[in-house]
């Protein structure tokens, strides 16, 4: 993989305009899909694959959101009849995906076949090793990106952590409401310590919404109790019941 990047701070500031407000930029790279193109083979009579080039990109990470960002392109003509496609720092277009809706990613290195191989060298002037290729899973689906640059190594353990980071806060908050909520039962009267303690292994980790309609069932109960409907030994029965399977 190659360690150098070929962009510039242009490029870097032309994403940062992009940004939505309260985002920051963590990493970026260039990467790239390989498009391959069908063509029927008639000595064989099969469609055979040909490799026809890259489709070149952007990917940014950002504290919120997983960007693949393409710049605007003009041409600029070389000859009499001749031209070039040369970039512009500008964003043309952007796939903007919340890290949140991120379900898993896998990266590999492996070798491209021999035509990416032999346009990669041919594009960087050495003989390419190496690339990375990044999967990512979201509920819309699967995408692939490759890249040669150490750079994108870079971002995706970036966004591996930022993925296991934004999981480990989401549970330290159900963890939190949980314990909240027995905390508050317990305030009431409606738990003793005893079964403060013996019902968080069970009750800490479940979603907000099974929080809130345990320790709603456990209320009801204490009120049938009051009411007489219920003895003491039946409502610690019932309730220990409810702590004992909040899922």
């Amino acid at each position: 993989m190659l360690s150098e990047a070929p962009w510039g701070q242009e490029w870097v500031d032309a994403i940062r305009r992009d940004l939505s407000p309260g985002e920051s930029l963590v990493a970026y790279s260039q990467c790239y899909t390989e498009i391959w193109n069908e063509r029927w083979n008639n000595s064989k009579s099969r469609t055979d694959y040909v490799f026809s080039g890259f489709d070149w990109m952007h990917v940014a990470l950002t504290n919120a959101n997983l960007r693949f960002v393409r710049f605007q392109k003009h041409k600029v003509k070389t000859g009499f009849l001749t031209y070039k496609v040369e970039m512009l720092p500008e964003v043309a277009s952007r796939e903007v995906t919340p890290i949140t809706q991120v379900v898993t990613i896998d990266t590999r290195q492996y070798q491209p076949e021999r035509m990416p191989t032999k346009h990669l060298s041919r594009l960087f002037g050495t003989a390419a090793g190496p690339v990375m290729r990044l999967g990512v899973v979201t509920p819309a689906g699967r995408m692939e990106v490759s890249s040669p640059y150490l750079e994108f190594q870079a971002l995706a353990a970036s966004l591996q952590g930022a993925i296991t980071g934004g999981a480990l806060i989401r549970q330290s908050g159900s963890m939190a409401d949980a314990v909240a909520k027995l905390a508050d039962l317990r305030r009431e009267g409606l738990l003793t310590d005893e079964e403060f303690e013996r019902a968080k292994s069970g009750f800490v980790g479940s979603s907000v919404e099974v929080t809130e309609n345990s320790a709603g069932l456990i209320r009801q109960l204490a009120q049938l109790r009051d009411a007489g409907v219920l003895t003491d030994g039946e409502f610690r029965i019932k309730k220990w019941d409810i702590l004992s399977r909040p899922g």
